[in-house]
């Protein structure tokens, strides 16, 4: 199956390198073939690259299969911080659907502001299951912020992702040391009621794989107060806005109908208020349907 392909090709960690290499030569999808990635390291600065070699086998990317596994950022199983330390906890899943993800702690639903939800914005929703094109696959990641921790922040915190088939969860449990006082204690509890935070991106999209003709979606849920204003950029330059294909949702969304070749690119989210700017990537990469 399609994602099992890219799995053994190495596709998730090498997408981004893919841009610089096809950038350099004219393709189309018609007739391209099986795609074979060989990662190389340079000598000289270490940095990895990727060389694509093409075979003279015409295949076209689609699949049908359904999966759901975690990727690459996994939250250790044990977390100790000091009092008033700001935590971040991130994971990943990858899956087809995509997949999207949610926060718990103790087993409950939690916003991704967490315990300090008067503090900031949460100014995008989950994104709806359902509305996912099936042929799709995505990496998905998710942070959660936790700022000048105190005692009472401790728990287990459970990363869940979730496709319209399948839930698969990895949790971390964060022990805070005990205050080194009562006014520190209490200058948490201050910073945690101040009406201002920094716009932070919460939940992305890393590495989407899309079918040429279905639309797609690249999220970008974001927290702040203010809240945070976002734009985006394909390949360093502002997205077109004369293409009636291209919208931006107020949520900060990026849709794009009837995906197209051309689309391929790194795309670039960036939320931005008075205290904080933040950036994220996302490659998109386009295949052929099924014949």
């Amino acid at each position: 199956m399609l994602h099992q392909f890219y799995e053994q090709m190495g596709v998730w960690s090498c997408l981004p390198a893919l841009l610089a290499v096809w950038s350099l030569v004219s393709c189309q999808p018609t007739g391209v073939s099986r795609q074979q990635l060989q990662p190389a390291v340079s000598s000289h600065d270490g940095v990895a690259l990727a060389r694509l070699r093409r075979s003279r086998t015409p295949r076209s990317g689609g699949g049908t299969g359904r999966y759901l596994k975690a990727g690459s950022a996994v939250p250790p199983p044990f977390q100790r911080v000091s009092q008033m330390d700001s935590v971040v906890i991130e994971c990943e899943f990858r899956g087809a659907p995509p997949p999207v993800i949610d926060w718990l702690r103790d087993g409950r639903v939690i916003h991704p502001a967490s315990l300090t939800e008067s503090l900031e914005e949460r100014t995008n929703s989950l994104t709806s299951l359902s509305a996912e094109p099936t042929q799709a696959i995505a990496g998905t990641r998710a942070r959660l912020y936790l700022d000048c921790v105190t005692p009472r922040d401790q728990g287990v915190y459970t990363c869940r992702g979730q496709t319209p088939t399948e839930t698969k969860s990895v949790s971390t449990r964060l022990f805070v040391d005990e205050p080194l006082s009562v006014e520190s204690a209490a200058l948490c509890e201050r910073v945690k009621d101040m009406d201002v935070s920094p716009a932070r991106i919460i939940q992305w999209r890393r590495q989407i794989l899309a079918q040429i003709g279905d639309p797609v979606r690249l999220i970008c849920e974001t927290t702040g107060y203010p809240a945070p204003l976002i734009s985006w950029h394909k390949n360093e330059e502002p997205i077109a806005t004369g293409d009636p294909r291209v919208t931006v949702l107020p949520n900060g969304e990026l849709v794009i109908e009837s995906l197209q070749w051309s689309d391929m690119g790194l795309y670039t989210c960036q939320a931005a208020n008075e205290f904080a700017t933040d950036k994220v990537t996302t490659f998109l990469y386009p295949f052929l349907p099924e014949n």
